[in-house]
């Protein structure tokens, strides 16, 4: 089997998306590509709707070399942590929340033949004894990280929009949240750090549109409006929308404007229910009245609203 092939198969056009056609490696193609590139580790991250495709992606790892490490992260995997060890026993190591810190320092231990059982952030299953270690602590300074290297995927062959995330975490506490992948720890790139990432998709891959994807993405409002000014300042002639991370209470109608003037299009609000008993219920902290002046400020400032 033809590897660089199956490389340049994986690609799709817009009208795929509606057919349902999206670019994906069978297993046995996976198979194939893990024979020829022989990989130490296998890792892969997983939200609940496709926990069952990235365990079968973790048993055909393990089937066809034993030698693999496999971790899995992600949403799916911090809910339910250590009971996935009862869906397959060929699965090693579990990465809870943010994993930068922790599978760079499983990776680099692994391979280099150093114990790696102990490492904060993990759960281990050692030949059927479950390791559960301490958490890892949130990075604080999220401007540390470098950019995701997007040369290692076809990016090109993506579509727009391409996705940001400024900031992670949300001091608040709606009971429906996962707050256990990034915290209740709000912590944000700078303003420069965010649009040095932007301007890099913009002027190296072509990509004119972007959405946010941040949990809380307007805690700091000066923050959001020197984000904007940047933009403006860099002449980056894009278009951008929010995704559900604004709180219709930390909204004011001059950081709307502003957004609008950098480019933004629409701006996603959590608004959840209709009832004030029930956004009680859930710990929302809003009130009806909070989702109505949102909406009529965004439309004032000529921006749709998406609301969840």
């Amino acid at each position: 089997m033809n590897v660089e092939k199956i490389r340049d198969d994986f690609r799709y056009d817009a009208n795929d998306i509606h057919n349902g056609n999206l670019p994906q490696l069978s297993l046995p193609e996976l198979k194939a590509v893990i024979l020829k590139e022989k990989p130490k580790i296998v890792a892969v991250t997983a939200t609940t709707m496709c926990a069952n495709e990235a365990l079968k992606v973790i048993d055909l790892a393990k089937d066809t070399d034993k030698r693999i490490l496999t971790v899995i992260g992600g949403a799916h995997a911090c809910a339910v942590e250590e009971t996935l060890f009862r869906e397959t026993e060929h699965l090693d190591v579990i990465a809870l929340g943010e994993g930068e810190d922790t599978f760079l320092e499983l990776a680099e231990r692994f391979i280099d033949n150093h114990e790696y059982t102990n490492i904060a952030g993990t759960i281990v299953n050692l030949n059927g004894k479950i390791i559960k270690n301490p958490p890892r602590a949130l990075r604080k300074d999220l401007d540390y990280y470098p950019f995701p290297n997007r040369d290692l995927v076809p990016i090109k062959r993506y579509l727009n929009p391409a996705r940001i995330i400024s900031s992670r975490g949300c001091p608040f506490n709606c009971v429906f949240c996962l707050r256990k992948v990034l915290g209740r720890s709000w912590r944000a790139r700078s303003p420069k750090n965010v649009v040095d990432e932007i301007e890099l998709l913009y002027k190296k891959y072509g990509f004119r549109e972007f959405t946010f994807a941040d949990d809380n993405f307007s805690l700091d409002k000066q923050r959001v409006m020197d984000i904007c000014n940047e933009i403006i300042e860099r002449k980056l002639k894009i278009t951008w929308i929010t995704g559900t991370g604004l709180r219709a209470d930390s909204a004011n109608e001059k950081m709307l404007k502003l957004m609008a003037k950098a480019g933004c299009l629409m701006v996603g609000v959590g608004i959840e229910s209709g009832s004030q008993r029930i956004l009680d219920n859930i710990d929302k902290k809003e009130s009806l009245e909070d989702m109505l002046n949102f909406v009529r400020m965004a439309a004032r400032c000529h921006l749709f609203v998406h609301g969840s």
